[in-house]
């Protein structure tokens, strides 16, 4: 027969266990007052002094405007998705467990959590379905941070929410944030693969689903990471060109972009990656460029012919650069950035535009200050 002792034991083993693959400093339960946004919501009682929680990990689009300044498409539709579906998820009275990372309460008297409904990791679910970005600011745990990071892959593979290409998000939240109230970059970013950092100017370096912050360079230091000083890649040998991005007839078959070889000697690039903002290109296998020569990685060998009277170096390029802004970057195999551009404003201060027809080109094969000054607007020049 079960003593009551037995019996008191077995009622207080919990139904359903939370196993956070965090070191957290607490975990805590409470009530869904209503959601604020995206990525923050207000519970009915304050835990740890705070009724304000705002998700860790991750960064949805914003919900508000300054000073009469365009807000793009960053609210509608993207800060108005989020916050639906967000909502959709914790509806007022929702029982949410939340647990806190190293720092539990913010400068803003904000909870900072991962937070469930149940076994169902939220704020990895907002990443998954498209509704935020990857967004950790040292010191947090890895196995999270890879974890969110393949759910935010998959929403960007499966261009769903801001990465939805007929209207992708137009910019980062926290450069929406910058713009607003006219501020800079002012946190280090780190390769979490490379364990190499750069300044905040430089951010754009690092791909969006590697990044890491820290609040200053001591932090990035104390975590391993040396500075990337040059602010961009591996090798100053390699250079993006010339990009032909919104082409006269199909774009499907006439876009290229071109990489030049500044050194003195052939180089094989086989197994470099050019990337945009959605997908990934390979170099095929025995891909060389000779010395102060250029390649040319169309789209279609046959549309690019029609438009240019010869073949491409390498054909069947499989990104798709966007008319109205994108980012393009060049890297080695192992995932390091070589050179990296934008245009249209995709990223903030990127505001160089080409009209159909036209293609941005690098203005000196021998300046590279990893800026739009690097760039200029006109005729495309395949090859030259």
């Amino acid at each position: 027969m079960m003593s009551i002792w037995m019996l008191v034991a077995v009622l207080l083993v919990p139904l359903s266990v939370i196993e956070p693959d965090v070191a957290a400093a607490g975990t805590y339960t409470g009530t869904v007052d209503y959601v604020k946004d995206g990525d923050t919501i207000m519970l009915t009682n304050p835990v740890q002094g705070a009724d304000e929680v705002r998700f860790l990990g991750i960064d949805t689009p914003e919900t508000f405007v300054s000073g009469g300044k365009d807000p793009g498409n960053q609210i509608d539709p993207h800060g108005n998705a989020a916050t639906d579906y967000l909502k959709s998820v914790l509806p007022s009275g929702t029982e949410v467990t939340l647990v806190t990372g190293a720092e539990e309460v913010d400068g803003f008297g904000r909870l900072l959590a991962y937070v469930f409904k149940g076994n169902m990791d939220v704020n990895r679910s907002m990443l998954e379905n498209g509704h935020a970005i990857s967004y950790f600011i040292w010191p947090f745990e890895d196995p999270k941070f890879e974890d969110y990071r393949n759910a935010m892959i998959t929403g960007m593979n499966n261009k769903v929410g801001v990465w939805d290409a007929s209207n992708p998000l137009e910019e980062l939240p926290f450069e929406y944030r910058d713009r607003m109230f006219n501020d800079q970059p002012d946190k280090y970013v780190g390769n979490y693969f490379s364990k190499e950092y750069v300044t905040p100017q430089n951010y754009t370096q690092v791909p969006i689903e590697d990044r890491v912050f820290f609040f200053t360079e001591q932090d990035a230091q104390s975590a391993g990471y040396t500075c990337n000083c040059s602010g961009g890649g591996t090798s100053d040998e390699l250079l993006i060109q010339e990009v032909y991005y919104d082409a006269e007839g199909n774009d499907s078959v006439g876009e290229y972009l071109e990489i030049y070889n500044t050194s003195s000697q052939t180089l094989d690039i086989s197994g470099y990656l050019l990337k945009d903002n959605y997908s990934t290109f390979a170099l095929p296998s025995g891909t060389t460029i000779d010395p102060g020569q250029y390649l040319v990685v169309a789209k279609d060998t046959t549309g690019f012919r029609n438009l240019f009277g010869f073949d491409p170096d390498v054909s069947g390029m499989s990104l798709a650069l966007g008319n109205s802004g994108d980012q393009v970057s060049l890297q080695n195999p192992s995932g390091s950035e070589i050179d990296f551009l934008a245009y249209e404003n995709y990223v903030s201060g990127w505001n160089i535009t080409a009209n159909t027809g036209q293609a941005i080109y690098r203005s000196d094969v021998t300046t590279d200050t990893d800026s739009v000054n690097d760039w200029n607007v006109g005729v495309p020049l395949p090859g030259k």
